[in-house]
């Protein structure tokens, strides 16, 4: 039976809390609470299994498994949002190309998940901002895009291929989706084409440490939550 390490991250009150599952790598469940995450965590790791399998990946999502906390950082500033500074263990061990081209499968069949939500969705669907204030899909999907090329940036520093095709994802582009593939398809080749240096660089930017597998982490688990949240908004809207 499958045991799958939590990695949590909350503040000192145990209030906002994000539990990470790196053997899943991508797969995230937040709470407003450390309790309410954790009591969450068994449906969020069977909805990413579920993701995984439908993937082609080899996991059974029907299958029991079992979890327990491997790590508990407990800070104060930016916890709960996916980074903190310190970073998890994983997070600093050697990445293999085999694992970097595996990861940016997932990532691909992440954008491939988010694209077929948002294909059917007119412009105005897209602009539409729920009555609860939240914001709308597009402006997720913008938030969702610029953190990805953040990411890479901390890895790789600028590239202006990738810069320009963000551009394009603006709120008056009639082929916001097609504008999306092409954006997602450059952030994957670059991944795929970084080199040995690249693979194994290890960079500081202000507190954080920045790796590969760091990288491609928030972008996994990034794309994860707001894949996520726009299939329940428009579910809930159905």
């Amino acid at each position: 039976m499958p045991d799958y390490a939590l990695y949590l991250e909350s503040g000192p009150q145990h209030k906002k809390t994000m539990v990470h599952v790196l053997s899943l790598l991508g797969c995230v469940i937040r709470g407003t609470t450390t309790e309410e995450a954790l009591a969450r965590t068994p449906t969020g790791i069977q909805t990413y299994l579920h993701f995984l399998q439908a993937n082609g990946e080899p996991f059974d999502a029907a299958a029991p498994f079992t979890t327990h906390i491997e790590t508990h950082i407990i800070g104060t500033s930016w916890i709960g949002e996916g980074n903190p500074a310190c970073g998890f263990a994983p997070d600093f061990e050697p990445l293999s190309r085999q694992d970097l081209n595996a990861s940016i499968d997932r990532l691909e069949a992440l954008h491939e998940r988010l694209f077929k939500l948002i294909q059917p969705l007119s412009l105005s669907q897209l602009h539409d901002s729920p009555t609860n204030g939240h914001r709308s899909i597009f402006h997720i999907l913008e938030h969702s895009a610029d953190s990805e090329y953040a990411y890479l940036r901390q890895q790789i520093g600028p590239d202006k291929s990738i810069q320009k095709a963000f551009k394009e994802i603006n709120s008056t582009n009639p082929l916001l989706p097609a504008a999306l593939l092409d954006y997602w398809q450059l952030l994957s080749d670059r991944l795929r084409a970084f080199s040995d240096t690249e693979l194994n660089a290890q960079i500081t930017h202000g507190q954080t440490l920045w790796t590969a597998y760091r990288t491609l982490r928030r972008l996994l688990e990034h794309n994860w939550e707001h894949c996520e949240e726009i299939r329940e908004r428009l579910f809930i809207e159905k």
